[in-house]
């Protein structure tokens, strides 16, 4: 998943953090956090694939979570006056697991139960799903607009202009650029969108900004309402993208029963998996 959509994830939960439990920095160490998994990249081109420091093995697992979280909780408190070490390890934990469910349905997935070396992934997202990213980025530009009423208008006008010219780029322009994102040859292929979906999204998230002005509706919400915004529109997104997943891959199933056809396997993904032949054939 891409940068943005990770770092929007631990802002969320940094505002939507239990004020009795917050610590200063709240918001940056969650963002740390959300982001510390993608650390291997760092280490990544210099090791051998099947590494258990490789991309997405040790750093994108429950172990990784368990040992890094404590060490950073550590690490801040040596070079901060932040004492409270338990609940900075927790924040930066909890940001870290935010990172590694975002990576899950990704086509790699992550090696979630290192050392096993063995990639669990539910495969219904692309390495960059620009729904998320849309979303994340309205609820921040939501934020970040009806934060003060003086400049409420002119923050409105260009969060406004930003997600009209985001959603004009994913319908327009999108497919012609798939190569230089793609991660396989199969997504390499992508076809232009059949749909006017992503105007569609730009232009609801738009209404829906304007409609908070409502009574001065968004002008009293605190941040941590806008962080609970974020982190239900996420999890709703994830839910409708298994349900669909699941009503794909039974409308696979009747279509193969229906006509007598052995499958091997199934698959709904967006990475244009190919038949192969079942071992039992060969």
């Amino acid at each position: 998943m891409d940068l943005l959509t990770h770092s929007a994830a631990g802002a969320f939960i940094g505002w939507a953090w239990p004020h009795r439990r917050a610590i200063p920095y709240v918001v940056p160490l969650a963002i740390a956090g959300a982001l510390l998994p993608d650390v291997d990249n760092l280490v990544a081109p210099f090791l051998d694939q099947q590494s258990g420091f490789a991309h997405r093995a040790f750093f994108h697992s429950l172990l990784g979570v368990v040992v890094l979280a404590p060490l950073a909780a550590f690490i801040v408190s040596r070079f901060s006056r932040e004492r409270r070490f338990a609940r900075t390890a927790v924040l930066i934990a909890v940001g870290m697991l935010s990172h590694v469910l975002l990576d899950l349905p990704t086509p790699m997935g992550v090696m979630l139960f290192y050392p096993s070396r063995s990639h669990v992934h539910w495969d219904f997202l692309g390495y960059f799903d620009w729904t998320l990213l849309t979303v994340s980025l309205f609820v921040l530009l939501a934020a970040w607009t009806y934060a003060r009423h003086r400049a409420a208008v002119r923050r409105g006008i260009l969060s406004a202009v930003l997600l009209f010219a985001l959603s004009w780029w994913l319908f327009s322009e999108w497919p012609t650029l798939a190569p230089q994102f793609a991660a396989t040859v199969e997504e390499a292929t992508e076809q232009p969108l059949p749909t006017v979906y992503p105007l569609v999204l730009g232009g609801m998230l738009v209404g829906l900004l304007v409609a908070f002005a409502r009574n001065g509706w968004g002008f009293r919400q605190s941040r941590s309402v806008f962080g609970r915004m974020g982190i239900a529109a996420l999890s709703i997104y994830l839910v409708v993208c298994v349900a669909t997943q699941v009503l794909a891959l039974g409308a696979t199933q009747q279509f193969a029963r229906e006509r007598g056809v052995i499958v091997c396997k199934r698959a709904a993904s967006r990475m244009g998996y190919t038949s192969r032949e079942c071992p039992s054939e060969r």
